[in-house]
């Protein structure tokens, strides 16, 4: 096993696998001899050792250098060895106002960073209260917001609200499952409503609720 050049400095606090290995920092003056380190008993190869050598360029990003294919930057590092691999986020609302027929932004949750093959599962329900003597047509939908400003609908659901009198208070589920194709942050997902028909009376009541899961 030759003598590695690349530093790899432990972070305080990191649990990545490389930093799990670094036990020991040893400073070996630019000397690179197969021989022990007088007074130690390791070698320069030795993987559990971060070697601080003279003749080593200065690379204090923890993996950006030389072997910048081989050891991405430590935020991308972290994601795979720290088991960065679930993000949670939930939105809880109380309006209490008339639907119309344009979308009325109910919940939403955002993430910073997504990446692509990222499973996002969006799931909860909206509370209704409809005082019409006939049944109302609803539209949920969810809008994706990009960091660039560009908004796409990923998910709709049409249902209907039964009249005054006959179970016309009720919490509409939905759910979703968004797999993203790309690196994008800062990306929200806002959850909307409005109603289809015109003259009928239908309201926003209780407590509506979304979860929404990064799965990465």
């Amino acid at each position: 096993m030759g003598y590695n050049k690349k530093k790899w400095k432990k972070l305080e606090g990191c649990d990545c696998w490389r930093c799990r290995e670094v036990e020991v920092e040893v400073d070996c003056n630019g000397k690179h001899e197969d021989e022990k380190h007088e007074g130690n008993s390791f070698k320069c190869s030795d993987i559990n050792i971060n070697v601080n050598c003279g003749n080593d360029k200065k690379d204090d990003d923890h993996g950006k250098g030389k072997d910048k294919d081989k050891d991405k930057d430590h935020d991308d590092k972290h994601d795979k060895d720290n088991g960065d691999k679930v993000e949670f986020k939930y939105d809880i609302s109380n309006l209490n106002v008339e639907i119309f027929g344009d979308p009325i932004a109910v919940l939403q949750a955002e993430f910073n960073k997504v990446k692509a093959g990222d499973r996002i599962s969006l799931s909860g329900i909206i509370g209704l209260d409809n005082d019409s003597d006939e049944d109302v047509t609803m539209l949920i939908t969810i809008l994706r917001t990009r960091d660039n400003g560009l908004s796409n609908i990923i998910y709709s659901q049409i249902f209907e609200v039964h009249e005054e009198g006959n179970n016309d208070r009720t919490q509409e589920p939905f759910a979703h499952v968004e797999v993203e194709q790309n690196d994008i942050r800062n990306v929200t997902y806002t959850v909307r409503i409005q109603r289809l028909e015109n003259n009928v009376d239908i309201f926003l009541f209780g407590q509506s609720t979304l979860t929404a899961v990064r799965y990465s």
